[in-house]
């Protein structure tokens, strides 16, 4: 509800306005003496004081002019309407000034008051209009602070929070109403502040618009923080996911699924906590085979594989998971679904007098993350290679789950000449995210035998995979392990990986690589501004990569007896995702002083910054390590290294005590970094020639 403000010239109209408009929606103010019988809605504001009363006041600004019972002529009324709509601006202009200056503005005792005042009372007179993103925060960050801090509020600001709720209140509802809604109530008690975040989860989960759901639950986080992660998704689920849930139509258990789990992952980023939501949703997702609901049971599948594995940092975890889901889900494929839709087997073989033998890579989705980094090199060396035995495919999934294919990366595929298809915008003319699953997975199957593939290989872990490996989509199919070595189906004909694996279950081949890509030219004059930025004279370690990686009681305790024996040495945390957990461990171990976390950063320079990369385990290093050895910088890695050339093996430590000396040699032996850098690049420079082609080409036939 938005109260109008009008100003009149003549006090009896004015009151006689009042009269007339007494429903709350009007309010009057007229030049002049006082009346001295008037209403609560008619009130008295000479001309002289104009300036000064809306700039303090709560009332909300003048929007129309009246002139009735005066007796001025039009240039008067032209003169009075320009000088205060002048006015007018300043006066807004000023209120915004002050918002602007007060938003980055420590919270404390002395600032809370003028903030509190400014803040409501720009959202009284806008009506809410201006509820910006930063001011909500801002407003949930004074919650927080109320919460360990005593603050007496004025009458004005109780005024304000009373009026902001009937705005609030008369509007639909939309995640800032949800917010403010908190806002407000833990302004007016601070002691309810668990009812009052569990009736704002209540708000979201009734909230039908997914967009603004998905777009704005970051608000989330700042009442329910990092370390509260498990009572919140405990609360949530409980919210969500009630008794009646396998009752409801599938695009409503959808909804909640989504709410719970791509709102959540959207906003929180990964780590370790996220495991809760696999815990939650592993019983549903039982529950939905048991029950034969094939578009549940699909549906499902992605939110547990993202909420453990994607944050999974053994090869225990993964067979757990592998275990626990992917082998009830190939159970249910062949003892359901095959009966269900009557799937027949493809049981053709690969003609070796064929023309070309099709060869279909399936993605996941296109974005820009590791993964797609090695499968665009490996991409790239296929098209500078042509071959005349073999025709290469790439198939999308581009699911719409978490906002599909990234436009700019497909474009660097395609431009590349390999044959893309989008498989989602083959059957689906839209971004829908709560589109048919299973029936996708029907056409793409249909879609892929018609397409007379010959060769599938499977990248990632999604229900497709499983499905499509399951019912025998192609003659041969092949699962290209980029980190789970434990994902494991009766129908694969073969496990591929580019990682040094030692694992006899796969067949190894090399990435050929790209060094414009891995070291691009850089200003090193902002490496050294960036250098300059911590202690002199410091030699740098770090790695780059989800902090998640990080996380490790082992590796942590490593660093530290490394950093202990070398004082001389700092450590810069460099990515994204929650640190608390490492910080805390980073703590206990005395390190805080000497250890950064920098945040999201650009690789390609802080891989310059950075002197010496400590490869986390067990997680690894991943793609972000490829960009920083090819630049010629040295590493150290636990991996029991099978090779000849012994300078490259410098690098490889065979346990934790190997390790600590070899990243001591490589901290005070600059000669010895030379060497073995010198010792990687010319091994990444064989892998640029045409044999390294050859050989992936061969374990496409390889039986």
């Amino acid at each position: 509800m938005s109260i109008k403000s009008v100003y009149f010239f003549n006090s009896l109209a004015a009151l006689e306005a009042a009269k007339k408009n007494q429903d709350g929606k009007f309010l009057f103010f007229y030049d002049g003496t006082p009346l001295e019988d008037t209403l609560s809605n008619c009130i008295n504001v000479p001309i002289s004081s104009f300036y000064d009363f809306f700039l303090q006041t709560t009332y909300p600004q003048v929007s129309q002019l009246n002139f009735d019972g005066v007796d001025f002529s039009d240039d008067i009324k032209s003169q009075i309407t320009q000088n205060i709509t002048q006015t007018i601006t300043t006066i807004n202009n000023l209120k915004i000034e002050v918002i602007n200056t007060l938003l980055p503005a420590e919270i404390n005792d002395k600032s809370i008051g003028v903030m509190l005042f400014s803040f409501l009372r720009h959202l009284v007179e806008g009506a809410d209009e201006n509820a910006t993103i930063e001011l909500i925060i801002k407003l949930l960050n004074i919650t927080t602070y109320l919460q360990t801090h005593d603050f007496q509020q004025s009458q004005q600001i109780l005024d304000l929070i009373s009026e902001l709720f009937k705005i609030v209140d008369a509007q639909e509802t939309s995640m800032n109403k949800i917010f403010l809604k908190f806002i407000l109530k833990q302004l007016q008690d601070k002691t309810g502040f668990d009812k009052n975040r569990e009736e704002c989860l209540q708000m979201i989960s009734d909230y039908d618009n997914i967009h603004d759901i998905f777009t704005n639950f970051y608000y989330v986080k700042y009442i329910y923080k990092a370390e509260d992660f498990k009572l919140y998704v405990k609360i949530y689920a409980k919210i969500l996911f009630k008794d009646n849930f396998f009752d409801l139509d599938i695009v409503e258990q959808k909804k909640k699924i989504y709410k719970f789990f791509y709102a959540t992952n959207y906003s929180f980023g990964a780590f370790e906590d996220f495991k809760e939501m696999y815990f939650i949703l592993h019983p549903l997702y039982l529950e939905a085979i048991r029950l034969g609901q094939d578009e549940l049971v699909m549906y499902l599948y992605f939110p547990l594989q993202l909420s453990f594995n994607g944050v999974a940092q053994t090869q225990e975890e993964r067979k757990y998971f592998n275990d626990e889901v992917e082998r009830p889900l190939e159970s249910y494929v062949k003892n359901t679904l095959i009966d269900k839709y009557k799937l027949k087997p493809n049981k053709r073989k690969i003609n070796p007098n064929k023309k070309k033998i099709k060869v279909a890579f399936l993605q996941e989705r296109i974005i820009n993350y590791s993964i797609e980094k090695v499968f665009y090199s490996l991409i790239q060396a296929l098209a500078n290679n042509p071959s005349q035995e073999y025709e290469f495919v790439i198939y999308d999934l581009n699911f719409m789950e978490l906002l599909g294919s990234d436009r700019d990366e497909v474009a660097k595929l395609k431009a590349l000449g390999i044959k893309y298809i989008d498989l989602h915008h083959t059957f689906y003319d839209s971004a829908y995210v709560f589109y048919p699953l299973m029936e996708k997975m029907l056409k793409v199957r249909e879609q892929l035998i018609q397409d007379d593939v010959d060769v599938l290989i499977g990248m990632h872990s999604r229900a497709e995979y499983n499905f499509l490996f399951t019912t025998r989509t192609a003659p041969k199919q092949i699962y290209w392990s980029h980190g789970n070595d434990e994902y494991d189906l009766d129908e694969l004909d073969l496990k591929i990986s580019h990682s040094n694996t030692t694992d006899k279950r796969f067949k190894h081949f090399s990435i050929p690589i790209d060094l414009n890509k891995y070291n691009p030219d850089v200003d090193m004059q902002k490496v050294a501004e960036i250098r300059a930025l911590y202690p002199k004279d410091t030699f740098i370690l770090g790695t780059i990569g989800r902090l998640i990686k990080l996380d490790s009681e082992e590796y942590l305790q490593t660093v530290a007896k490394i950093m202990q024996e070398n004082p001389n040495t700092i450590y810069l945390a460099c990515g994204g995702g929650e640190n608390i957990e490492v910080k805390r461990k980073v703590d206990a171990l005395g390190l805080s002083d000497r250890f950064y976390f920098t945040g999201h950063i650009d690789a390609h320079i802080y891989n310059h910054v950075i002197d010496l990369w400590l490869t986390p385990f067990p997680y690894g290093g991943g793609e972000a390590l490829e960009e920083y050895r090819n630049k010629g910088k040295p590493y150290v890695v636990i991996y029991d290294y099978k090779g000849e050339d012994l300078d490259l093996a410098l690098s490889f430590a065979k346990d934790k005590n190997n390790y600590i000396s070899i990243a001591k040699k490589f901290i005070h032996d600059k000669n010895l970094v030379k060497k073995v850098t010198k010792s990687y690049l010319d091994h990444t420079s064989k892998q640029l020639n045409k044999h390294t082609i050859d050989n992936f080409r061969k374990l496409l036939i390889e039986s």
